[in-house]
């Protein structure tokens, strides 16, 4: 490495009132030395160790060894070697940015992954949600239940992950008083199997119904036990009166999502 010894330590000993030194001249210490070329501290078979030290025993808080100052844009060194220089804090940040770097290569892509998992296998996470809405629909059959609103297709991927749903709908019937079940029924997608109430029995839920239409919402959660893909929707039954038909009367509103079980 190559150092303008001039420069160097006329910035190390400050500057004085007016000038000492010149090409060719002797370094004076503790004034300001002026050169116009480069001045070079070298030999033919050089220095084992340093070949140039400074040393700074000042009690101060802000001493430095060495001030290098250059015009703005200009660096103020320069060297001839890769090699790190130990306790350089430049060289302290790369060592910390290379390994930073590293690891975000190594984890890039697993980046979605948390503990090995992907978010989509973390307990309590919901991995799918489709909304209900649109008109809600008659119930002819008597003792049938039937998806009172446009069900929706979900998707599970293991026996543990649940069916969570919150739907409202709004019901009335066409004469007289019907003793409806009703709650959130799933069935095989794609087939025309019968309707399962997510509460599993046939009048686990129920209310009456009137002439007057009323919202009747339900918010319920099933464990499928089987991975596949759902149609899953607001259900109801007529359970007491064969003459009577229950009318979908407006829009109904809800979700349904698929949720990874919690320990």
């Amino acid at each position: 490495m190559v150092f303008g010894l001039a420069l160097v330590l006329a910035l190390i000993v400050g500057v004085a009132s007016m000038a000492f030194g010149a090409n060719g001249g002797n370094f004076i210490l503790g004034r300001t030395n002026v050169a116009t070329i480069v001045t070079r501290l070298a030999g033919p078979d050089g220095v084992n160790g340093a070949m140039f030290e400074v040393i700074n025993n000042n009690a101060g808080t802000d001493d430095t060894a060495l001030s290098l100052k250059v015009q703005p844009g200009e660096p103020p060194m320069k060297v001839n070697s890769q090699t790190r220089v130990a306790n350089l804090n430049a060289a302290l940040a790369s060592q910390a940015d290379s390994a930073a770097s590293a690891a975000f290569a190594s984890n890039a892509a697993n980046s979605d992954k948390l503990d090995g998992k992907d978010s989509s296998e973390l307990p309590g996470t919901v991995v799918q949600t489709k909304g209900i809405t649109g008109n809600t629909s008659d119930v002819e059959t008597f003792g049938t239940l039937v998806f009172v609103t446009n069900p929706v297709t979900v998707t599970t991927t293991s026996a543990t992950q649940q069916l969570v749903g919150v739907v409202s709908a709004p019901l009335k019937t066409d004469t007289s008083i019907v003793v409806m079940n009703y709650g959130l029924c799933y069935r095989q997608a794609g087939t025309t199997n019968p309707l399962v109430l997510f509460y599993g029995g046939n009048d686990t839920v129920q209310a009456t119904v009137t002439t007057a239409t009323q919202t009747w919402t339900t918010a319920q959660t099933k464990v499928v036990g089987l991975a596949g893909s759902w149609d899953v929707g607001f259900c109801a039954q007529n359970s007491s009166n064969n003459a009577a038909t229950l009318k979908g009367d407006g829009k109904a509103n809800g979700w349904i999502e698929v949720v990874n079980p919690t320990p």
